[in-house]
C-alpha cells in the first residue's frame, strides 16, 4: 500500500509570494497560481525543477512551458519558500532562453543537473532538431536530448547529448525524458518515454554504451526515478488514466512491483508531469506534479459569492422600480403647452438617472466578474507539491 502519511499542498507562485507553511496537524488543500513563462503557446505540458541556479545557497525554480523557459529566484529570509518575480535565465536573453525546439510539443521540461561534472548544474530537458526543408517548412528529424552548461555566468548554449562523439538521436518521438543514476555509480543514465502509444513505453538510455533498454511491465505518463522507500534502489513514478502510481523496485532486483496508486493526487494524463524534489528541505524527495488547468484569464477573477450575489439582487431590484418609473414617464407626455409641467418630466427623469447610475455600475461590475469566472477561461499551469509528513 502507499505511504499514508502525505500531505499535499497545492502551491501557486506569483512574485515575491510566500508559500503557506505545513500544517503539522492535519492535511491542508491551498490551491493558488502559478506564474509560468510567457512562450506564446497556450496549450502544452508545463515542467519546473528546484536548483542553486546562482550559486547564492538558495535554490531557485526553473520553469518550462512548450520549449521556453525561465525562472523565479530563491529569496532569503523566509522559513517556507519564496521566489522573486519571473525573469530570464541567466546567461539568456529573453523569457523564451533558453529555448528547445518549440515545434516538439513535449520538449522544454527542465531539469537542473550536473551533466559534465564541474559542480555547476546544467539544465537537461528533451528537444527536436529541426532542418529547412526545400519544399518551404521545416522537417522534425529524431528526437534528441538538449542541455545548456551551467557556469558562474549562468547557462551557456545549447548543446546535444553525444554517444561516441556524436549526437544521439532517438529512433523513436520521444515525450519526455529525465536524468538519473540508475545503479549509483556516478554517472547519469536517461529515462525515456516514448510518444505514441497509451500507456506510454518507458526506457533507459545508457550515454557511455549508447544502448536503450526498454523496461518490461512498466508504462505511463511523466515518469520520474527516485528511491522513494530509501532501500538503495530506484523506484519509479508514472500517471496513466488519472492517477498517480509508484512502482517500487523489486527486492530481487529485477524489475519493479505492481504499481501502488496514490489517491492523494489526481492529474489528466496529457496535461501532466511529475519531478522528484525536497521542497520541505528535511533531507527526503517530495513529489511535484506539474499541470495544466483551465482558469480565468481575468487578473483576480472568481465566482460571485453569496455577499455579492445579494449585492447583485437589491442592485437589479432597485434598478427595475427606477426603470419602471421611467418608462412610466417615457408613457406620459404633457400638452407642449404645459411647459411647468414638461420642466417637472425632465428634472424627474434626470433625478432618476443619476439615481441609477450606482446601482447600474454594480450591475455590470459582478456581471463582469460573473462572465470572466465562467467563460473566459484559458489553460494556465498549476503546481501540487506532495509532501511528506515528518512523523
Amino acid at each position: 500500500m502507499p505511504n499514508r502519511s502525505l500531505t499535499v499542498l497545492i502551491a501557486a507562485l506569483v512574485a515575491g509570494s510566500a508559500l503557506p507553511a505545513q500544517e503539522a496537524a492535519e492535511a491542508a488543500l491551498t490551491r493558488l497560481r502559478l506564474q509560468a513563462p510567457d512562450t506564446g503557446e497556450p496549450s502544452g505540458r508545463v515542467g519546473a525543477a528546484l536548483g542553486d541556479v546562482d550559486g547564492d545557497g538558495i535554490e531557485d525554480l526553473v520553469l518550462g512551458l512548450n520549449g521556453g523557459m525561465a525562472w523565479q529566484r530563491g529569496l532569503a529570509g523566509a522559513p517556507e519558500r519564496r521566489f522573486a518575480a519571473l525573469a530570464p535565465l541567466p546567461g539568456a536573453g529573453d523569457l523564451s532562453s533558453p529555448r528547445v525546439t518549440a515545434s516538439c510539443e513535449h520538449a522544454g521540461q527542465p531539469h537542473l543537473v550536473d551533466v559534465d561534472g564541474d559542480g555547476f548544474l546544467d539544465l537537461v530537458a528533451a528537444d527536436a532538431v529541426q532542418a529547412a526543408a526545400n519544399l518551404g517548412f521545416s522537417l522534425l528529424l529524431p528526437d534528441c536530448i538538449a542541455w545548456f552548461r551551467g557556469g558562474p555566468e549562468g547557462f551557456g548554449a545549447r548543446q546535444l547529448l553525444q554517444v561516441d562523439g556524436k549526437d544521439w538521436k532517438s529512433e523513436t518521438t520521444l515525450a519526455g525524458i529525465m536524468p538519473f543514476d540508475l545503479d549509483g555509480d556516478g554517472r547519469l543514465e536517461y529515462l525515456l518515454e516514448y510518444d505514441g502509444s497509451y500507456p506510454r513505453r518507458l526506457a533507459v538510455l545508457d550515454p557511455d554504451s549508447g544502448k536503450v533498454a526498454e523496461l518490461d511491465g512498466v508504462r505511463g505518463h511523466g515518469p520520474v526515478a527516485v528511491d522513494w522507500d530509501g532501500d538503495g534502489r530506484i523506484d519509479l513514478f508514472t500517471l496513466h488514466d488519472g492517477a498517480v502510481r509508484l512502482h517500487r523496485a523489486a527486492a530481487d532486483g529485477a524489475g519493479f512491483t505492481a504499481p501502488e496508486p496514490l489517491e492523494e493526487l489526481r492529474a489528466d494524463d496529457q496535461s501532466a508531469w511529475l519531478a522528484a524534489l525536497d521542497w520541505d528541505g528535511d533531507g527526503r524527495s517530495d513529489l511535484l506534479l506539474a499541470e495544466t488547468v483551465w482558469q480565468s484569464v481575468a487578473p483576480g477573477a472568481q465566482p460571485l459569492d453569496l455577499e455579492q450575489e445579494q449585492r447583485l439582487d437589491a442592485a437589479r431590484a432597485v434598478l427595475r422600480t427606477i426603470e419602471a418609473e421611467l418608462e412610466q414617464l417615457n408613457r406620459s407626455r404633457p400638452q407642449r403647452a404645459d411647459r411647468e409641467a414638461m420642466a417637472r418630466r425632465a428634472a424627474r427623469r434626470e433625478e432618476l438617472e443619476q439615481w441609477a447610475a450606482g446601482p447600474r455600475a454594480v450591475v455590470a461590475e459582478l456581471r463582469q466578474q460573473a462572465s470572466d469566472a465562467l467563460i473566459r477561461k484559458a489553460p494556465r499551469p498549476h503546481l501540487t507539491v506532495l509532501l511528506r509528513s515528518r512523523d
